[in-house]
């Protein structure tokens, strides 16, 4: 493990976010660890620490973004927090008839590079639900480019892969 990882695992369980048990996950898997991201939002020095750590693996990447989207409520804190750091526009899609969509005028721009963030999905559900519903049609049409990050790394959305967690 590097050093980077090392500190993410520090302050997950400095925070007691990382909890450990026996857990049914959303995608049916069983788990011995589960990350309770919210805990770590209550601490804004630890979520400050991980977003600089995640700029730096982006920037390391050649990541560029102008705009951070985040599926609420999970991806939030963490969204924000990194568009701050990063001097970018920070959007969120909200649930709509059980689906997550860009409302209160929120758009992307033609060519617009979207980092989509989210805290933490097993199987990556609010992200991927946040992309195709709000930004993906939207992106192809326009030439947007789109990063998303999360607990499983990368999907088989527009998008090329990038793990902040490995």
């Amino acid at each position: 493990m590097d050093p980077h990882q090392q500190e993410i695992l520090e302050i997950f369980t400095r925070t007691k976010a990382l909890q450990q048990g026996h857990f049914v996950l959303r995608s049916g898997l069983h788990s011995g660890h589960y990350f309770q991201c919210a805990q770590v939002c209550q601490q804004l020095d630890a979520v400050e620490r991980l977003a600089e750590l995640l700029l730096a693996k982006l920037r390391a990447h050649g990541i560029q973004f102008t705009t951070v989207l985040a599926p609420a409520m999970g991806g939030l804190v963490i969204g924000q927090e990194i568009a701050r750091q990063a001097k970018a526009r920070f959007i969120f899609a909200e649930k709509e008839n059980n689906a997550l969509v860009l409302r209160r005028g929120f758009t992307l721009a033609p060519g617009e590079k979207v980092l989509v963030a989210e805290d933490v999905s097993p199987a990556g559900v609010a992200s991927s639900s946040a992309w195709r519903s709000s930004g993906r049609r939207a992106a192809r049409r326009r030439r947007s480019r789109c990063w998303w990050i999360g607990a499983r790394g990368w999907r088989s959305l527009p998008c090329p892969p990038f793990r902040c967690w490995s």
